[in-house]
């Protein structure tokens, strides 16, 4: 946080812009003058029929309730799903329990992840 804080009545707390610009300077003035930047990218629209196969299979998601594992976010139902292991690391041994529930989750939420990666590569087949 580089020491700086906001109450959540502050008018600046919220102020996206403002947040980023000190965040940079922070960084900047803390990374050795190696500078950072802000990107500003357009989206993509998707096709309706993918969109909806993505949609309906969160729907049909039983969402946990438990503790969430980013507390800012104000959602009902979410889960963060990380891209697995690449083909060449498929066969190493998975050690560590965070490796190994990140590797449940994606198991359990493999009709939300094949969908959306369909829709993803759909506009970005680099991904």
């Amino acid at each position: 946080t580089f020491g700086i804080q906001y109450e959540d009545n502050d008018e600046h707390a919220y102020d996206r812009d403002l947040i980023m610009q000190k965040l940079l300077q922070c960084y900047s003035n803390n990374n050795n003058g190696i500078q950072r930047s802000v990107r500003h990218e357009q989206g993509v629209p998707l096709d309706p029929t993918l969109l909806k196969e993505v949609l309906e299979e969160m729907e049909a998601v039983p969402w946990p309730i438990t503790t969430r594992e980013r507390p800012k976010i104000d959602a009902e139902g979410y889960v963060i799903l990380q891209r697995p292991l690449p083909p060449s690391c498929e066969t190493a041994k998975i050690t560590n329990n965070k490796a190994k529930r990140q590797a449940e989750k994606l198991t359990r939420f493999s009709g939300i992840w094949t969908k959306a990666l369909k829709a993803i590569e759909s506009v970005d087949q680099e991904f």
